[in-house]
């Protein structure tokens, strides 16, 4: 079962690391990585483009469509809430989803932002094709609708998930995890299904996470008093 873009733990295989990683959602709703450091008992952020949590229509902010010559088609920079970052999509008419893509030739325009129309184009024209528009509902997220020919009327064609680019670079980045939480040993050994973790001491079963500096990413006590023990949900909410 693949675990929802909405799970606050989400653990994966890295191929490229060769070893176990955990998404942890923070309180942006954002993703950041990390990986289990036995020999310390402390988890280090890494950074793997090949890893990634594919994100649902739902997590797509749309903010305008641009022309591009080269894919002869609409190209939407949306917000990817799961990332934080504006990236590029197309639709594909035969999957009625989107697609991300990369088109150096088009850059971000943030003035296009301040925009109100909620159309951005359609897709099709002939009875035979059908004709599907694509728009930005009223919470901001993509709304993809297709003409009945029957009724003369637009229905909502359901999200599906995103396709999203593959990129096989991959970089390990050698930093101290950037919370102050405990976990139990034996939710570690839960999330991350690794079986070769060394038993810990009866006066050691909590796992210290350290924070070096303070970062905007919500992962902050924000003056909360400690428990030992405690979830992350417990501390981000």
């Amino acid at each position: 079962m693949t675990p929802s873009a909405s799970s606050t733990f989400i653990p994966r295989f890295c191929a490229s690391l060769q070893k176990d990683i955990l998404f942890v959602r923070t309180k942006s709703g954002t993703y950041s990585k990390f990986s289990f450091d036995q020999s310390t008992n402390r988890f280090l952020t890494v950074t793997c483009t090949d890893c990634h949590v594919v994100p649902k229509e739902t997590d797509l902010f749309p903010f305008y469509a641009a022309w591009s010559n080269r894919l002869e088609r609409y190209v939407i920079f949306a917000k990817n809430a799961l990332n934080g970052q504006v990236e590029q999509y197309v639709y594909e008419k035969d999957y009625e989803g989107f697609q991300q893509v990369h088109q150096p030739e088009l850059v971000f325009d943030s003035s296009r932002t301040l925009q109100t129309t909620n159309d951005f184009f359609t897709v099709g024209g002939t009875e035979k094709e059908g004709v599907t528009a694509i728009k930005r509902d009223s919470n901001g997220h993509f709304r993809k609708e297709q003409l009945n020919w029957g009724t003369k009327k637009f229905q909502v064609i359901p999200p599906v998930p995103v396709k999203m680019l593959e990129n096989k670079e991959a970089k390990k980045e050698q930093e101290m995890i950037p919370i102050t939480v405990q976990l139990p040993v034996e939710k570690i050994k839960e999330m991350l299904g690794n079986s070769n973790l060394e038993k810990e001491k009866e006066n050691r079963s909590k796992i210290t996470l350290r924070k070096r500096k303070t970062d905007s990413d919500g992962l902050t006590r924000n003056g909360k008093k400690e428990t030992k023990g405690v979830e992350f949900e417990e501390i981000w909410e």
